[in-house]
């Protein structure tokens, strides 16, 4: 009997906490699914990872030399849109870091679950087998699905168009924010520093406004 596979990425800089967490998860045991692990320690490993085997489910720790782990959460979202794959659930496991609510807030319009270093075992288990349970359910379903229905005067098709809205968000700030830092790694002057100033009110026009149109829906 063949078995489903389920592409998992692990990205951690930590070698000995990137051993431990494929340990963790070569426990699970899932009935007639194969986890298939990945392990990258880079933005670049990752982004190479990614094109090989698009993930289903992505364990990223933030904090990563170079390019932090927000950098590769929006690659992901971006290859997916480009590529019309559905997005892997992405769970954060970071900590020891500034501005912690920003990053959580910003992380979220990718749906992303957050746990925080030191890791509950337990609690990441759980995580893990619910996201292989939702593409993989381990009995069938007891009666027919229902037809689309409305939610909120919106269909399940335009809730979707929702969530894509959100990815593209999600991506537009982190690259937004991706190409302020890097100028801030120059030495510019008064009106490469407008510019960036600019830039940061785009930034925060674009999360107001899309505050605004949720609340339109919600």
């Amino acid at each position: 009997m063949s078995l489903n596979d389920f592409y998992v990425l692990v990205v951690d800089d930590d070698h000995r906490h990137l051993e431990l967490l494929e340990k963790i998860l070569g426990q699970l045991e899932i009935p007639n699914v194969h986890l298939s692990i990945q392990k990258a320690e880079s933005y670049d490993q990752s982004v190479e990872s990614i094109k090989v085997h698009f993930p289903d489910l992505v364990l990223l720790d933030i904090i990563l030399e170079g390019l932090s782990g927000l950098y590769i959460a929006a690659f992901i979202t971006a290859h997916a849109i480009n590529h019309d794959l559905i997005m892997p659930k992405i769970i954060f496991n970071s900590g020891g870091f500034d501005n912690q609510e920003e990053v959580v807030r910003k992380a979220k319009l990718l749906n992303a679950t957050f746990l925080w270093k030191p890791l509950d075992l337990n609690v990441l288990k759980d995580a893990v087998t619910k996201a292989i349970l939702k593409k993989y359910p381990d009995k069938p379903l007891e009666k027919a699905e229902e037809p689309s229905k409305a939610i909120n005067g919106l269909t399940e098709d335009q809730m979707g168009l929702i969530r894509d809205l959100e990815h593209y968000v999600a991506h537009l700030i982190m690259e937004l924010q991706f190409f302020r830092t890097r100028m801030k790694e120059l030495h510019f002057g008064a009106e490469e520093h407008s510019f960036l100033d600019e830039m940061f009110e785009i930034e925060t026009k674009t999360m107001e406004t899309f505050e605004k149109l949720k609340k339109e829906f919600f």
